[in-house]
């Protein structure tokens, strides 16, 4: 990594604050989960990121190294743990294995494997929910005037990826 990405770091930081305020809050589980993995996936992202403009301003650029990224990507197709041939660059698992070994090694990001495996489709799920959210076409509201979701954009694993986390 030729330049730290400390704008990301501090990205990373202020979602686990708003994670760590909002579990505090009985009903914001949920977004408190969804920080986290954002948070997470900003983190690591960090770690795989190349300065691509404004070097050293307010608003420096990066961009994932996709060399990286897709190789990762093709570990996972051939272990089975992702069917699409696009890789998915919110994917908190791919990014993880996207750092080098030596790297997660030396800084003990792999005792995290299992909990980055566990929660590695909140961040994408979420990015979908909030998609549909916003086209104002296709918002529905329940009996009480809350957003609702049709079941197919609420699949039933995301409720036991959730719920577990409250736990």
């Amino acid at each position: 990594m030729e330049h730290f990405p400390g704008w990301m770091v501090e990205s990373d930081y202020r979602y686990l604050k708003a994670a760590e305020v909002s579990q505090q809050d009985s009903l914001q589980k949920d977004e408190a989960l969804v920080n986290a993995v954002a948070g997470m996936e900003i983190f690591l992202s960090s770690f795989v990121s190349t300065q691509d403009d404004n070097a050293g301003k307010a608003n420096e650029i990066y961009k994932l190294d996709m060399v990286l990224i897709n190789a990762a990507h093709a570990d996972h197709q051939q272990l089975g743990k992702v069917l699409t041939d696009k890789p998915d660059k919110h994917d908190v698992l791919t990014l993880f294995h996207a750092i080098p070994e030596s790297t997660r090694r030396r800084v003990g990001l792999d005792r995290y494997e299992s909990l980055i495996d566990q929660y590695r489709k909140v961040s994408t799920i979420q990015r979908e929910v909030l998609r549909y959210d916003s086209d104002p076409g296709t918002r529905r509201v329940d009996s009480q005037g809350r957003r609702a979701l049709p079941q197919a954009w609420m699949p039933t694993h995301v409720h036991s990826v959730l719920r577990r986390a409250q736990a």
